[in-house]
């Protein structure tokens, strides 16, 4: 039957967070960095994840209810893998930063031109090393400040 958000509100509530994510944004927050989520995921689960992170943006897809928030069933494609790139952009601009002086970490072949757009280029992703600066196993984010110029 229709579902309503809240089901997948609470569903995404017990998505862990990499341990390493929140040591990384903090030290990341120390050097005075700005950080941001991008991606093509639901922004149910993006947000609730920036928040507890405290990044200073978030940009994903929804998902499309009724106003009783009921699903339609329908997403609402916000950041989709052609326009990811424009946002990219976007961000920067936002946080008044040259796109050179700009990191992205990815870990998809979608990713790839985003690692060619921007200055550093992190990967989690050992397929796709030869792609960016930098190969970072996820579960050491926390070492990423320690790469970073």
């Amino acid at each position: 039957g229709v579902r309503h958000i809240r089901e997948i509100e609470r569903i995404l509530a017990t998505v862990p967070l990499n341990p390493s994510a929140l040591p990384c944004v903090e030290a990341l927050r120390e050097r005075g960095v700005r950080t941001a989520i991008l991606t093509c995921g639901i922004d149910l689960l993006a947000n609730r994840i920036a928040a507890v992170l405290g990044v200073d943006a978030c940009w994903a897809n929804s998902l499309q209810t009724t106003k009783d928030g009921l699903l339609t069933g329908n997403g609402i494609p916000n950041v989709t893998l052609e326009n990811k790139h424009r946002y990219l952009r976007q961000l920067a601009e936002c946080f008044n930063t040259p796109i050179e002086q700009t990191a992205y970490i990815g870990d998809s072949a979608f990713d790839i031109p985003l690692f060619q757009t921007v200055g550093f280029a992190i990967t989690t992703s050992p397929e796709l090393q030869s792609f960016a600066n930098f190969y970072l196993p996820f579960e050491n984010l926390h070492k990423l400040p320690e790469l970073l110029p």
